[in-house]
Parts: C-alpha cells; structure tokens; sequence
C-alpha cells in the first residue's frame, strides 16, 4: 500500500499532549516531507477519550485528517494494546510499520525511502533499526544496493549480545512478526523489549529474519537522528 503506517504508541500523563505534538509535528516536518510515502496513524492509546481527542485534534491541525486510526484503552497493558494495533495494520493489508513512541523527536530530516526499499526487497532482513546505536554489541558490516545502483552500508546485529532488536525508532517488516510472535502482553515496556529481543535473536540462530542498522545514520551524531524528550516513566515496574 501506498501510505507507511505509524505505530504511534502513547500513555496519558500530566503534559503528555505537550510531548506527543513535538513527536508528530517532527515526524510530518522532517520525515513525512523527505519521504515518498504519506504517514497513516495507527494510535495505541492508554487514556482516557479526552486525552485521545487531544491527539486528534493535533494530527487534524497538522494536515493528517483522515490518516489515523486509533485504539483507545483506560485499563491495558502495553504489550496487549501495542499488539492489537500492530495487528489491525497487518490486515489492512500493510507490510510494515514505523515503530514510533510519542517521545522520540526528529532533529533534522530523515530519508527512509531506501530502508522501506529494503525491507520490500530482501526477504532475510525484518528491521531497520533507526534509533541509537549502543556501545557492545556485535555488528558484521554489509552492502546492499538499492534499485538505483546506489550503494548503502549497514550494520547486521549478530545474535551473539543483547539488544539486536531495539525499542526505539525502526521500521519493523511483518515477517519479523510471522517468525517471532508478537509482545509480551504482562511485561512493562522495558521487559517486553528484553523479551522480544531475546526471542529474535534464537530465531536468528535458527535463520530468522536479520536486524540491521544503516551506518549513513553515524553523520547524526552519537544519539542519532532523535532527542528522546520524555522525563517521566509511563509505566510501573513489573
């Protein structure tokens, strides 16, 4: 399908609204407009109709009327409210996501077309990951040519250390889903990551599908391409 969805993933706190405009407002300024697929909402909200209608009102003002659908829950687990939006966009006929917390802040543009290129058209790979690149993990370095004969270079997190799947921003492919399963539905979102990841990696020992993270994304800086604004944890421990 045309439109790239976005797993827009968001908890009602005090001020939430506030960081959740600054998120969407640089997806649709710095990613949106350098990119050739329009954005589509998928919004997995934990709150309440109002806090929701608040999120509404922002996409509205910001020119996505009509590419949004939401799920909204008072009482839900992360896992179990991520997964039925992850699944909603798998039936309606998508094959990948944008991966999106509502505190992840684009600093300058980002140009996703060769990674969405990618997942379309190498089947071993099931994420791109967009985010920070932390120190210790075991990477192999590979190539890959786009249609265009341009040349890219990537990161293949090997299964060997934790964290080859990563919370933070990425395009994520449904194969990823078809070979490991979808989240933890009890876990906070901190062990869910733990969870999943540990879960992709002993499918990558078994030929499952490869995480890589493109090294053009170094001329970012150390953090990447992101500010992470969030202050304040959206869910308990467990």
């Amino acid at each position: 399908m045309n439109a790239l969805p976005v797993l827009f993933m968001t908890k009602e706190t005090d001020g939430r609204d506030r960081v959740a405009e600054s998120t969407m407002t640089a997806l649709k300024v710095y990613l949106e407009e350098c990119n050739s697929k329009p954005l589509f909402f998928y919004l997995a909200v934990a709150g309440s109709m109002a806090y929701l209608e608040k999120l509404v009102r922002i996409l509205e003002n910001q020119g996505f009327t009509g590419r949004y659908f939401f799920m909204q829950f008072e009482e839900a687990t992360a896992g179990y409210a991520w997964n039925q939006l992850v699944k909603k966009i798998f039936d309606d006929g998508h094959e990948m996501y944008l991966r999106m917390e509502d505190d992840f802040v684009l600093k300058q543009p980002l140009n996703i077309s060769p990674y969405i290129e990618l997942l379309e058209t190498k089947g071993n790979v099931g994420m791109v990951r967009l985010g920070l690149m932390p120190i210790n993990l075991n990477l192999l370095s590979v190539g890959w040519y786009d249609q265009g004969n341009n040349g890219h270079i990537f990161f293949d997190c090997l299964p060997s250390t934790s964290y080859a799947y990563s919370g933070n921003p990425g395009l994520v492919h449904k194969r990823l889903h078809d070979a490991v399963g979808y989240f933890h539905e009890q876990h906070n979102p901190g062990n869910i990551e733990i969870d999943f990841d540990s879960r992709v990696r002993a499918k990558m020992v078994d030929g499952g599908p490869r995480i890589w993270w493109p090294l053009e994304l170094g001329k970012y800086g150390t953090y990447g391409p992101w500010n992470h604004i969030g202050q304040v944890k959206s869910y308990k421990e467990n």
